[in-house]
């Protein structure tokens, strides 16, 4: 990859976290809300096809979602017992970044927003808690940097 095409994809991430910013900061009347979440479950598929890496994050995605939820489950007489907060924080997470997951499957913006701020929320609970491992801080970063990428590509 050369200077240029490095350059071009620093552009990319910078101009789809502006638009993110853009959107977020935008104040949302109900209607735009319950259009956003009429479409976002749709049946059709994406109106902006899905680029082969949204298609590949979203598939290890899935999958790791899934892991993480029969481990929780075949765990979670023991940890329930031992420490609620932690277990029902812990079976929270997955749900909701599968969420974003799916959405962004779908090419929706709104499932930018959610998975960013289940990173963002998992992060800052864990720093809390002193659970900070730096793999999944890692993996996580890298994932909200590609979305962000093709952020402006999503409905």
């Amino acid at each position: 990859m050369d200077n240029k095409d490095q350059h071009s994809g620093f552009d990319e991430i910078r101009s789809g976290a502006e638009d993110f910013k853009n959107e977020i900061s935008h104040q949302f009347t109900k209607e735009e809300l319950e259009h956003d979440l009429k479409h976002a479950f749709s049946a059709s598929g994406p109106t902006n096809p899905r680029p082969l890496v949204i298609s590949i994050i979203c598939v290890i995605g899935f999958i790791a979602g899934l892991f993480v939820l029969l481990a929780l489950a075949n765990d979670f007489p023991v940890s329930i017992k031992e420490d609620p907060t932690w277990t029902l924080f812990a079976l929270f997470v997955p749900l909701i970044g599968l969420l974003g997951i799916f959405l962004v499957w779908k090419m929706k913006k709104l499932g930018v927003y959610i998975y960013v701020a289940m990173a963002v929320v998992n992060l800052a609970v864990n720093l809390i808690w002193g659970h900070v491992a730096l793999l999944p801080i890692v993996i996580q970063l890298s994932i909200a940097l590609t979305y962000l990428y093709y952020f402006r590509k999503m409905d």
